[in-house]
């Protein structure tokens, strides 16, 4: 479960200032206090997908500088058989 960080103090007050009821003010802040937050990506499940997209690009550049010199062999294959 995550947690969610704020200063509810400074909330509370920014909400009394804007015109909000005391009661309605205070409920929404025990609203804030009690929420859990599912489903957040955290600094770790940032890295994470970095990494996978590190990997991923590094397997794409691979791919393509092997299709690359294929494409170079056929050409030049192509050009020694009709063009020589």
């Amino acid at each position: 479960m995550t947690t969610l960080h704020m200063d509810t103090l400074r909330v509370y007050e920014n909400l009394k200032l804007s015109g909000m009821p005391e009661l309605q003010a205070k409920a929404v802040i025990e609203g804030f206090k009690t929420a859990e937050i599912e489903n957040v990506a955290t600094k770790d499940d940032i890295t994470g997908l970095k990494l996978e997209i590190s990997e991923f690009r590094h397997d794409i550049m691979r791919w393509m500088i092997g299709l690359m010199i294929g494409q170079y062999g056929l050409i030049f294959g192509l050009y020694l058989k009709f063009w020589s």
